[in-house]
């Protein structure tokens, strides 16, 4: 009948159509598959999915690097529960979190081949605490930069990371209050920019590693267009009148 031939026409066509809407991967390219779930705010919190079958969003990894999108689903991604599993097959170099992500927990998840290949991990600007764990035994990780809205660091947080070559920028300003076993035996050097405070306390704290300080000194005087004399504390400038 007609009807079957125009039901069998669409079903060409929908076939069709799926197969030029299915993303075309690299030979390092990978599917990986996630969980979003709906925050109190109408936010989401994203984590990896066991099965492919449990999962209700799909992200692809493009030669090696992992970019969170800032929406998923038609919501704003504002918390990482884990990114990765044991099933995750492919080598990941790179993982980059969108500045919409306030929180992270276990980012690494259960994957210990994970820290064997990533080489960088970039956070949102607007994370403001680092979880227990969250970048252990990060083996290869080459750099990672903590920026400046993170108040806390907890303990274990860079537990055996890194190796001679590894750059952990510190932006943020932490205090005795975050727990020293944070930095225990984290190698590499660790760039302090934010203030000479946390230069000593991770200094004090991380024995393995190289801490250079590299922000301005407390207390230094500027003098500007010949006459304006301002005094620099903790990296802002007050004038002196």
């Amino acid at each position: 009948t007609q009807d079957d031939v125009d039901a069998a026409a669409k079903a060409i066509t929908d076939a069709i159509a799926a197969l030029e809407a299915a993303p075309v991967l690299g030979e390092n390219d990978e599917i990986l598959y996630f969980v979003t779930t709906e925050l109190d705010d109408g936010t989401v919190s994203l984590k990896y999915a066991v099965k492919a079958e449990d999962s209700n969003c799909t992200i692809i990894a493009k030669n090696g690097v992992l970019t969170v999108p800032e929406t998923l689903n038609g919501k704003t991604v504002t918390q990482v529960a884990s990114l990765f599993n044991t099933a995750t097959a492919k080598p990941l170099t790179k993982v980059v979190l969108p500045n919409t992500v306030t929180k992270i927990t276990a980012l690494m998840g259960l994957c210990s081949q994970v820290g064997a290949t990533l080489e960088e991990i970039v956070l949102s600007e607007n994370l403001t605490a680092i979880p227990g764990r969250a970048f252990q035994n990060l083996s290869n990780l080459k750099t990672i930069t903590i920026p400046s809205n993170v108040t806390s660091i907890v303990s274990s947080a860079f537990r055996n990371l890194g190796n001679a070559d590894t750059n952990l920028y510190m932006d943020a300003v932490i205090t005795e209050e975050s727990g020293a076993s944070a930095f225990k035996n984290i190698t590499g050097t660790i760039h302090v920019r934010s203030d000479k405070a946390t230069y000593e306390f991770i200094k004090a704290a991380a024995t393995s590693a190289t801490v250079v300080f590299e922000g301005e000194e407390s207390g230094s005087k500027v003098v500007v267009n010949g006459t304006e004399e301002f005094i620099n504390q903790n990296n802002k400038f007050y004038l002196i009148l």
